[in-house]
Parts: structure tokens; sequence; C-alpha cells
């Protein structure tokens, strides 16, 4: 049986009032340990349910294991973890929620995000120190405890992963956990078909430890370029502003 946790949130973060004033509403939320809840919602988004049209994804909605997210143009999306950990993703982005899950009986708790396309940040909860995050991609995965991170996948499946605080761990030649299949009635079962036989894997398996103010760039074929510093000026763009806004929002 998942663990509820009751949390506070922010929602609407930032409204200037005509004496140009910051306002926030709060809300009392509930979560499960196996849901995300969208803490923040500016724009239009759609969700897709396992084996349901999507449909116009709103602010506190809650999404769970197998929900994938479009976000629409000049829109952002936030949701909030169990554990308190943050997840953004800015325009033209999808997303697919792999598992949520936890806390076991060792209370040790799972999350894993599958990033399709566009830009994600990921702010990890420093006191969710049994939480395994992982970002992913279909040519790395990113794993953290308690960091701040931002993981770009381009249209070609190439991405870049900077890290501003703590040490991320990005892994190549793994594919990302799928979602376990909902099982549905009896049905008829079609013959034998033919079975291509075993076919050679070129992805190398790698590992690497970005640490803050590094950046590692995977091209599109899988192969990791070394780990860098990266221009903290050239960095600085209206995303990264946003979210060290809303980071330091929720801190």
């Amino acid at each position: 049986m998942p663990v509820k946790i009751f949390a506070l949130i922010a929602v609407g973060v930032i409204a200037l009032s005509p004496q140009g004033a910051e306002a926030q509403r709060v809300a009392e939320v509930r979560i499960t340990g196996d849901q995300a809840l969208v803490s923040l919602l500016k724009g239009a988004a759609q969700v897709s349910k396992q084996g349901k049209a999507a449909t116009s994804l709103r602010e506190k909605d809650l999404l769970q294991n197998g929900d994938e997210v479009s976000v629409g143009e000049e829109a952002k999306v936030e949701i909030m973890l169990p554990d308190r950990s943050f997840a953004r993703f800015s325009d033209g982005s999808r997303f697919k929620i792999l598992q949520i899950s936890g806390p076991d009986a060792g209370g040790r708790s799972q999350v894993n995000i599958n990033v399709a396309l566009g830009r994600s940040w990921a702010n990890v909860s420093k006191a969710a120190g049994k939480t395994n995050f992982r970002l992913t991609a279909d040519n790395a995965v990113a794993g953290v405890r308690g960091t701040i991170f931002r993981m770009n996948v381009n249209e070609d499946k190439s991405l870049i992963v900077r890290v501003y605080d703590g040490i991320v761990q990005v892994s190549g030649g793994i594919r990302p956990l799928e979602p376990p299949k909902v099982v549905g009635p009896p049905g008829r079962i079609a013959g034998p078909k033919p079975v291509a036989g075993p076919k050679k894997v070129t992805m190398e398996e790698w590992t690497y430890l970005i640490k803050a103010n590094q950046q590692i760039t995977i091209r599109a074929d899988g192969v990791p370029e070394k780990p860098e510093t990266f221009d903290e000026k050239e960095d600085l763009d209206s995303w990264v502003i946003w979210n060290r806004e809303r980071d330091a929002l929720i801190k």
C-alpha cells in the first residue's frame, strides 16, 4: 500500500499585483507515494493516460506511472514528487512517467522519468536520502540524490547534461525502464511467427560522474564526449533564470 504524504505547495508562485508586490497562494495537496503533482502549469499541455486519448493537463493534476505529457508552445510544466523533489519541462518537451514507487520495506523510493524531447530541470531534495531519482533518455540515464541539474534532449536524440549543485552519475548503454503493461481480458492468441536472430548491441556501457559547473554531451549514436566545465555566462538564458527563481522560492 502506498504511503500517503501530505504537502503544502505554492501554487501560482509569482503573481504581481498592480503595486508590484509578490503574492502566493498556498493550497493543501494530498499525494501518495506513487504519484506526482502538477505543481505549476504555464500555458497549455496534453497528457495521455495508458490506453486513453490525450486530454488537457491542468494544474494540481496527479500523474502516475505510464502517463505521457506533451508541453505546448511557450508553456512550462513543473511537477512535484512525493519526497518534495521537483522536475520542470520547457515548451516543446515530451516526457513519460516510467516509475514512481515506494518507499519499499527498506525505506527506498524510485523515481524514473523518461525525457523524449526538450529541456528538463531537476531539483532533487537533499532530504530524500533514500530516493533513487533518474531522468532517462534513449542514450543516457542521469541518476542523482540531492542535487540540481538539467538535461536537454534534441530531435536527433543527442543530449547534454549540466550540473549546478552536487554530483550526477550519467550512464549510457542502458535502455530506460518501461512501466508494467496493463493486463487486459483473455483474447485470441496469434499463431507462431518467425523470430529474428540475435543482433549485436553496438551501444557500449559507460558511466561518468559529473560535478557542479560541469557538463557532458552525448552524441546521437550514444557516444559520450569527455566532461568539461561550462561557461556560466553563456549558460544564463531565460530558461535557467526562471528555474533558479523557482528553486529559490521552494528552498
